[in-house]
């Protein structure tokens, strides 16, 4: 695995308020580019060797930009298998990024969540799926009984409801109001009540930003081409913009909901939208997979061009774009934009917030900082600096 470097955020103090942000990436972006010369299937063996966060989304978008940049269409059982995998790869990312991240920054004892057993069950669904040969063989479909994977399956379920939802992920269903989600967490006492409740009832923390949804602008695989071609596309690749515009992309940014409807008109709840859009995906994610029994047909991406291929991936924290360039069936360029690179921006989600964010409390700054960035979620380190 290669290192994954961090991100950098220093802030600028005046009266008490935040008024100048500056973020800074040590993340390795161009490391395709070290793989240029090589054979598509000797790059898609390597994928799985560079990336930890996401991988199985990584590798799902190499195949799919890969196998795009020709007229042989994936087979559309196995694009369904390769979706089940990142939907249960994005619950894992969600399930541990709670486990982990939450009990620190919310000073709370940190939950007993299995995560061997949901590990366990995840390797095992993987294996009754794909071919033992490595997840670059993901173009092999076992043939299997799809009542196989169900008792994983609902393992996974029973784990996340009883550990993290206190046994009525359900309800999560039905909310509506704000008051539909006081009255779950004044009656389930668990490390999500307590999350919810302290951002609920903390000392209103504002936060003034307003960014397009990537999700919703849905740039085209042929629009997307054109931005990884030419000399701007190193640029793009490091700060995308849509338009001129930074766009935010993640479970807030994609999700909607008539909770997150009510909660985007208050003004006073602006951080609290953030982390219920994360908590309701997962929920409803969790609640869906009882019915992933069967695995549908869902029809393969046409090609764009004779040895260009772009692949989209709704990844754990947004939007992940692979492009790749091939000829001869040697790989000529790729790249890859990942979510953390719109939502991080120099001028976007996170640099705006916090130039926005004002608290009642200027001692709970940094903190209030903290349960900003968490709610945006990065996918590697970072280290905030106040001055």
């Amino acid at each position: 695995m290669i290192k994954e470097g961090q991100i950098t955020i220093d802030c600028s103090l005046s009266n008490n308020k935040i008024s100048e942000v500056s973020l800074t990436s040590s993340r390795p972006l161009e490391i395709t580019q070290k793989l240029l010369g090589s054979s598509t299937e000797s790059f898609l063996e390597t994928i799985p060797r560079v990336f930890s966060v996401c991988g199985i989304a990584q590798v799902v978008a190499a195949q799919r930009a890969l196998t795009n940049q020709t007229e042989s269409p994936l087979i559309p059982k196995l694009i369904s298998g390769q979706d089940l995998l990142i939907k249960l790869e994005t619950i894992r990312e969600q399930v541990f990024r709670i486990g982990t991240q939450w009990p620190g920054l919310f000073d709370l004892p940190i939950p007993k969540l299995d995560f061997k057993r949901l590990n366990d069950n995840f390797t095992r669904i993987k294996a009754q799926l794909f071919s033992t040969g490595g997840e670059w063989h993901w173009h092999e479909l076992n043939d299997v009984n799809n009542s196989d994977i169900h008792s994983d399956i609902s393992e996974i379920v029973d784990l996340i409801e009883v550990q993290l939802f206190n046994g009525n992920i359900a309800s999560w269903m039905d909310m509506v109001t704000l008051t539909d989600l006081d009255s779950w967490c004044k009656s389930n006492h668990c490390a999500i009540s307590s999350v919810v409740t302290q951002i609920m009832y903390s000392d209103h923390v504002f936060i003034d930003v307003n960014m397009p949804s990537l999700e919703k602008v849905a740039p085209s695989n042929i629009e997307l081409a054109a931005k990884f071609e030419g000399p701007a596309s190193v640029g793009f690749v490091h700060a995308p913009q849509w338009h001129d515009q930074c766009c935010e992309t993640g479970p807030a940014a994609r999700l909607v909901h008539p909770l997150l409807s009510e909660l985007s008109l208050r003004a006073e709840h602006t951080l609290l939208h953030r982390y219920i859009a994360r908590l309701l995906e997962l929920a409803i994610q969790t609640n869906t997979l009882k019915s992933s029994r069967k695995l549908d047909e869902k029809a393969s991406e046409l090609s764009l061009s004779d040895g260009t291929g772009v692949a989209q991936i709704q990844a754990a924290r947004g939007l992940l774009v692979h492009y790749a360039k091939v000829d001869d069936n040697i790989v000529k360029d790729y790249k890859i934009l990942a979510p953390t690179e719109w939502n991080f921006h120099p001028e976007g989600l996170v640099a705006m917030g916090l130039k926005s964010l004002t608290a009642n409390e200027s001692s709970k700054l940094e903190l209030y900082c903290r349960w900003f960035i968490e709610s945006v979620d990065p996918c590697v380190a970072y280290e905030l600096r106040i001055q």
